[in-house]
């Protein structure tokens, strides 16, 4: 038989008889303290498959993300084309000006002629009629530009209503995020 009289008896003893060192483990540890480790390494896979679908969630965060910017960067290239039409539609008004003053001007000296050619009615008759003709394009004209101008403030409504939309989206997305991460604190508190 062996006789125990130190703690480094004790640790020998038990490092030649390991059932005795389970035996002793046992009445030591509670029932709790025994399966931890089994616990915990359930807990750790729970915890791996958790992460793992987060970073999925964040990984389709990012391509949405992705997406809007490429949604936002098309509303820009259409932005720049609408102001390149807005930047045409002012070329063309300031064009009409100039039409309209020369017009005027042209007016000038159609009454200069008719003061010289007061006899002559026939080519009084014929200038005025060319008149006519010249303010009835510039009256088709005129509905021209109406109509574009009408078309491009039609373009900006829906524009402006596809950046609202936009800001509904951006907004939701956010919402989301905020719910992720408050999950995610969740889980690592847990």
């Amino acid at each position: 038989m062996t006789t125990i009289n130190t703690i480094e008896d004790l640790v020998r003893l038990l490092d030649e008889k390991p059932e005795w060192a389970e035996a002793l483990r046992s009445r030591l540890q509670t029932r709790d303290l025994i399966e931890l480790p089994g616990k915990f390494e359930i807990f750790r896979s729970e915890m791996h498959l958790a992460f793992a679908g987060l970073a999925q969630t964040v990984q389709d965060l990012a391509q949405t993300v992705q997406d809007l910017a490429q949604t936002v960067q098309g509303l820009a290239d259409a932005q720049t084309a609408t102001n390149d039409r807005l930047d045409k539609a002012e070329a063309d008004r300031r064009d009409l000006r100039q039409t309209v003053q020369g017009l005027a001007d042209a007016q000038t000296a159609t009454n200069d002629r008719l003061d010289k050619a007061e006899e002559d009615r026939r080519d009084l008759r014929q200038t005025v009629m060319d008149l006519a003709q010249t303010v009835k394009g510039l009256v088709d004209a005129q509905a021209e530009t109406n109509r574009r101008l009408d078309k491009a403030e039609e373009e900006r409504r829906d524009l402006r209503q596809t950046v609202m939309d936009l800001a509904q989206t951006v907004k939701g997305l956010v919402d989301a995020q905020a719910e992720t991460n408050r999950r995610l604190d969740k889980a690592e508190e847990e």
